[in-house]
């Protein structure tokens, strides 16, 4: 709710994500300061739907129900988003079986290989540079910049460090900036620190540029600084063959197994395979962070109830994004590529927008579809979003070898709605997904 005197503390833009229709008595504003009211309320239905939960039981229903934020770390978001319905749910039987995801932690274990530590003094106003390399196969690579406050002693006013400088951190692949850190640090109430965590960066060398910004205290001095670089390295070997795979390709699959939201069983990613319709509800749950779910009477005859096969369908039914119709889910089905187009544009929550294209002409870099009849009229809106997106391509015309000396033409462009899609042909797809929805 937003405060009836401050109503700018939100900030200057946030109110653009909110409807109309609730401004202006609400806004959002990010923060542990915003997330603790909001939890304590959800703490308070638990204990009403259950008053005899001790405080660890609270704990623990909280997290079992969260909403699993995948792409992320533990350590950056505990178990998720919190989750209210289905932990009133789960207070109030304790039976069902919710966060049985089918695995536990990451997808690849990761090795940690610290950097040389690497020291310097930057003047006002001025910047260095610093020489790092990455190595092949980082999942992450972390830099931190740390730098002092003024004398050993350090002088603190109101419990904060007070430093002479005011320390930005880029760092840059040839000429390109690949990420920056840049807070205001002069008060320290938060540390003199800046760090940036680089997702799967490309080996190679790299730039670490440490410049001085505002001074502070009206002191301009030279300032000591140190920075720290760890490399968390994956072994491809965990991911099976991806032969045939670009680079491209191959990391952006370590990145998925990584999260959990596709699988390398058995030290297998199984490129080549047919993408299933289960294995395409659980990157859709886990990638596009749908709630947790788990009805009284179970919605789907085929699937066991209380498996994670069961808690990834009926959490996509109620979300509206697969299985919304029937009572049998067909987990084990081959996927298509307009089974995925119309799943994905689901999961991006522009459902109404696809029905309201229901009937056109779906078009691709400004021309007609040359199978747009093919595409159940109701469906051809999914088809045009999905392309519209980024998230699945229209083929060009093209000459194809269908036998051995035998070739055929094909027009363009073409959606092939009913060709069944591969694992590794669907890895492209969700990564874009799950950038659309989140920018990550």
């Amino acid at each position: 709710a937003r405060a009836r005197f401050n109503p700018t503390a939100n900030g200057g833009d946030a109110d653009e994500q909110i409807p109309p229709a609730f401004l202006p008595n609400y806004t959002q504003i990010s923060g542990t300061s915003m997330a603790a009211p909001h939890l304590t309320g959800i703490v308070a239905n638990i204990l009403e739907a259950n008053p005899f939960l001790l405080p660890d039981d609270v704990k623990s229903v909280i997290a079992r129900t969260s909403t699993p934020l995948a792409t992320y770390d533990e350590y950056e978001v505990g178990a998720g988003l919190a989750n209210v319905h289905a932990a009133v749910d789960l207070a109030m039987n304790p039976t069902k079986v919710y966060g049985n995801f089918g695995f536990t932690g990451k997808g690849i274990e990761l090795s940690r290989e610290d950097a040389p530590d690497v020291s310097g003094t930057v003047a006002p106003s001025n910047s260095r540079n610093h020489a790092m390399t990455v190595p092949s196969n980082s999942r992450f690579t972390f830099v931190e910049l740390n730098w002092g406050s003024i004398g050993e002693g350090e002088v603190v006013v109101d419990n904060t460090n007070v430093v002479v400088n005011d320390l930005r951190l880029v760092v840059l692949r040839g000429t390109e900036t690949i990420a920056t850190s840049d807070s205001i640090n002069l008060g320290g109430l938060f540390g003199t620190r800046e760090g940036v965590k680089l997702e799967l960066p490309a080996d190679g060398d790299y730039t670490i540029r440490v410049s001085a910004g505002i001074a502070g205290l009206g002191v301009a001095a030279d300032q000591p600084y140190t920075v720290n670089v760890t490399h968390y390295l994956y072994d491809p070997n965990q991911l099976g063959s991806l032969a045939g795979l670009d680079t491209a390709t191959r990391k952006q699959v370590a990145r998925l197994v990584y999260d959990q939201i596709m699988s390398a069983d058995g030290g297998a990613f199984r490129p080549t395979d047919w993408l299933t319709r289960m294995e395409l509800g659980r990157a859709l749950m886990l990638g596009a962070r749908v709630p947790q779910y788990i009805p009284n009477l179970a919605s789907f005859t085929d699937v066991p109830s209380g498996t994670p096969a069961s808690l990834f369908a009926e959490s996509l039914r109620k979300e509206g994004v697969m299985g919304i119709t029937g009572t049998t889910f067909g987990a084990t089905a081959q996927v298509t590529r307009l089974e995925q187009a119309v799943a994905m544009v689901r999961a991006l929550r522009l459902d109404n927008d696809a029905k309201a294209l229901a009937g056109t002409t779906v078009m691709s870099g400004g021309q007609p579809l040359v199978d747009n009849a093919q595409i159940p009229s109701a469906q051809r809106g999914y088809v045009q979003i999905a392309i519209d997106k980024g998230l699945m391509p229209a083929f060009p015309a093209e000459v194809r070898e269908i036998a051995p000396g035998q070739f055929a033409a094909f027009p363009g462009p073409r959606f092939e709605p009913t060709r069944k899609v591969t694992r590794a042909e669907f890895v492209g797809p969700m990564v874009t997904l799950i950038s659309t929805l989140f920018g990550e």
